[in-house]
């Protein structure tokens, strides 16, 4: 194992011409990979769930379940949160906060295996450990061959949030966030209205007051007594006509 170990990690970071890469390229040997690492997956959290009970007892409940799904992330929960606390733009969806089907599937394999072997005894080791590791790899490779996500836990937890009434992860309303905000202030284009043309279109007749001339005071006075055309009217003159004085 060890010198397994020692040969992959020079092809993949030490060999010329980036032959592991190229090799990981190549489908066959790509859906060998994931299905190696599924199956790899299956036996990390088996083994954790089982010593997890054999530790702690089979009636406590949260240790296995525990122990089981942080060993099946396969690291990816701290290693999202660090990244995302160092260099938030390279990891904008970490584990943590957005669970996907790693995580989902270190649970889901941790909470049937032990339902099934530990606590209600309904099968042995060996038929579990079969029927967990065929899923687990035909997932993998399934996802190799089609070059897709699939995440045939999704439905499951939808209808858990829905029963429950608990609000879903940010992951699931990460579409959300892509809408401008509500109080958010429109632009000045869009406020700025034409400007109203009702000076320019009056009904005849009608006289502009301007503002410059104060209030209460007569338009036909503003020049004096007289009129637009500095003539004054009939009754204008009357009323601004001094009184003659009387002979004694």
């Amino acid at each position: 194992m060890d010198m397994y170990l020692r040969v992959s990690r020079w092809l993949i970071t030490y060999c010329p011409g980036d032959i592991g890469y190229k090799a990981f390229s190549f489908k066959p040997i790509k859906v060998a990979c994931k299905a190696a690492s599924g199956l790899a997956r299956t036996n990390v959290i088996l083994s954790m769930v089982d010593a997890a009970v054999k530790h702690f007892g089979p009636h406590l409940i949260v240790a296995p379940l525990f122990i089981g799904t942080l060993s099946g992330c396969g690291g990816r929960l701290i290693y999202g949160a660090v990244l995302f606390a160092v260099a938030p733009s390279a990891c904008s969806h970490p584990e943590l906060l957005y669970p996907s089907w790693y995580s989902h599937s270190a649970f889901l394999v941790s909470i049937v295996y032990t339902l099934a072997v530990h606590w209600m005894a309904v099968c042995s080791r060996d038929a579990a450990y079969g029927a967990i590791a065929t899923f687990m790899v035909a997932h993998s490779a399934w996802e190799a061959v089609s070059d897709s996500h699939l995440d045939p836990s999704a439905p499951l937890f939808s209808l858990f949030h829905s029963v429950l009434r608990i609000p879903p992860p940010p992951a699931i309303l990460h579409s959300s966030h892509d809408a401008p905000p509500a109080h958010s202030k429109p632009r000045e284009s869009d406020t700025s209205a034409p400007a109203s043309d009702s000076t320019d279109k009056q009904s005849p007749g009608t006289k502009t007051v301007s503002s410059s001339q104060p209030l209460g005071q007569d338009p036909s006075l503003a020049n004096g007594g007289t009129d637009g055309e500095g003539k004054a009217s009939r009754g204008e003159q009357k009323a601004f006509r001094r009184p003659r004085s009387k002979k004694a």
